[in-house]
């Protein structure tokens, strides 16, 4: 694996508690009824339907009422524009009302009414679809949590003013504030 990458921070993050999920410290300002049942890392959230290629999150902690999904970012952030692609599946109607912020921000994306250069607002609404799938069928409510680092540089420049630009993106993506409900 990779060091530079996400699935390290995630590794690095989670994976201690893979084997002991009651030890994992609740998510601060997450009411999910602890302790941890279960921690994994690498975890395939599955669309409502067979076929395609379904998320694949960091990490997800599971406890008697929540299913969440950890998507990491480690030096992602800082490599430049993220791409808008959405394929017409994630289009279906399988979503649910509470997922409605997520719908909206799929449609600002493809319009271009939203455009982010640090977060992967794409790859987290995908991410929150699966979740809010997996979810439902553990009857479990779904959060979709953001797990980043802030190095002080990458590839020798200093990151300053992208982990201050960063910060300012995440509070503008209204997505990260909102539940992926059952």
């Amino acid at each position: 694996m990779n060091p530079d990458s996400s699935a390290a921070l995630a590794v690095n993050t989670f994976g201690w508690f893979i084997e002991r999920p009651k030890a994992l410290p609740p998510f601060p300002g997450l009411n999910a009824d602890y302790p941890a049942t279960l921690v994994d890392v690498e975890y395939c959230a599955r669309f409502p339907w067979a076929g395609g290629r379904h998320p694949w999150l960091d990490a997800v902690v599971e406890t008697a009422s929540h299913l969440i999904g950890v998507e990491s970012k480690r030096f992602e952030p800082y490599r430049g524009q993220k791409k808008v692609s959405l394929a017409a599946s994630y289009d279906r109607k399988v979503w649910g009302e509470g997922m409605r912020p997520y719908e909206t921000m799929r449609d600002n994306l493809r319009s271009g009414e939203q455009k982010f250069r640090y977060i992967d607002a794409v790859q987290l609404v995908k991410h929150a679809f699966g979740l809010v799938t997996d979810a439902r069928r553990k009857a479990k409510e779904g959060v979709l949590l953001y797990l980043f680092a802030e190095p002080a540089s990458f590839k020798g420049r200093t990151l300053e003013k992208d982990l201050a630009e960063h910060r300012a993106e995440k509070m503008r993506a209204t997505l990260m504030h909102t539940p992926c409900w059952r």
